[in-house]
């Protein structure tokens, strides 16, 4: 009987932190165009590749595959050489708690170029893709990017710009502060909290059942 109590309490265990995990599995992040905070870049040009920063109160590394011109101020990435294209770049708060949303701008080399935007929050959960797409080429194309659907809980660890037709240029980089800091860090969601007490709930149960039964033995 004690086995069976185990196995009992074994499922109950595992089906509540299995319903826990497929909640917090939820998007938590969405397409959002709203612009916040600019970024102002720091010049830097490289031979084999750029690395920037920006001037705010929490600093954001930027980093470029492939050589390319920062300019200064609130402008833009290009690539240096004409035989060279933007294809990839990586923002990387120095604070992976400061912000809950990112938004860009810039030119396409190429029409109806595919931009994927790779959001990581500073939380461990798995990144999320997101796909734009631009209709012409060589035109300024209008603010894109994301936030966080819970500014409270989920913030921004990095985000990855691709482009495999590559940027003319990108630019106009904004980040919205989060209200993670505010809330002194972030709470489990109510489902998080339902799926849990029904686990707990179901580990009492076998446990009153496991006593009810030695009892009845005795």
């Amino acid at each position: 009987m004690t086995s069976v109590v185990r196995l009992l309490c074994g499922v109950a265990v595992v089906a509540g932190l299995s319903a826990a995990t497929a909640a917090q599995a939820a998007t938590l992040f969405q397409i959002d165009d709203t612009e916040g905070t600019k970024l102002f870049l720091t010049k830097a040009d490289d031979k084999f590749g750029s690395t920037g920063s920006v001037d705010s109160p929490d600093d954001v590394t930027i980093s470029v595959k492939g050589k390319s011109d920062f300019a200064n101020g609130f402008s833009n990435i290009k690539p240096a050489d004409d035989d060279v294209k933007l294809k990839e770049l990586v923002f990387t708060p120095v604070n992976g708690d400061a912000f809950s949303g990112f938004t860009f701008r810039g030119q396409d080399e190429e029409k109806n170029q595919s931009i994927e935007l790779i959001v990581t929050d500073n939380q461990g959960d798995a990144p999320e893709d997101f796909f734009f797409t631009e209709p012409k080429a060589n035109k300024d194309f209008g603010s894109l990017g994301i936030s966080a659907i819970d500014p409270t809980v989920n913030t921004i660890r990095s985000i990855e710009l691709i482009n495999s037709g590559g940027f003319k240029e990108a630019k106009q980089f904004t980040f919205t502060d989060s209200e993670f800091s505010v809330t002194g860090g972030p709470t489990p969601e109510p489902a998080t909290w339902a799926t849990m007490l029904l686990g707990i709930g179901l580990v009492g149960g076998t446990l009153r059942v496991a006593r009810r039964t030695r009892a009845a033995e005795a």
